[in-house]
């Protein structure tokens, strides 16, 4: 996950197996819808093989 004004990727699932991933992160402003960003990475084991989806936008309001 990532917010519009952020350049850095936080992880929102790990070593799941089974959809949905659900962002459970809080808002930065309660109340207050935030544009965020997702992708999907690929995980062997323990090693990101950085087979990276197509990323998607959606607006979040918790």
């Amino acid at each position: 996950m990532q917010r519009k004004e952020e350049f850095a990727w936080g992880q929102i699932a790990i070593k799941r197996k089974r959809l949905p991933f659900e962002d459970q992160a809080p808002l930065l402003k309660p109340g207050v819808p935030e544009e965020r960003t997702d992708m999907a990475r690929g995980v062997v084991g323990d090693d990101e093989v950085r087979a990276e989806s197509n990323i998607v936008g959606a607006v979040f309001a918790g």
